[in-house]
């Protein structure tokens, strides 16, 4: 898998951004780069991401398919 790790660049509030608000996800991707929705269904299990935020306990979430996108 790889490590994907995105950052707040700008948000209500927080006009500069902030780079210690992030999301780390670990998703297959297929050599284009795009995350493998075959992967992903055969999976032996779910695929998690991690809400990261100053001063809060890092959250896990579940990386699910609606659709043709993806949420958490």
């Amino acid at each position: 898998m790889t490590k994907l790790t995105l950052v707040l660049v700008q948000g209500p509030g927080k006009l500069e951004g902030d780079l210690d608000d992030r999301l780390v996800l670990s998703p297959e991707l297929t050599p284009q780069g795009h995350m493998d929705v075959d992967a992903y269904h055969t999976a032996s299990s779910p695929w998690l991401a991690w809400r990261l935020r100053p001063g809060a306990e890092p959250r896990a979430l579940e990386i699910i398919r609606i659709d043709e996108g993806w949420a958490l």
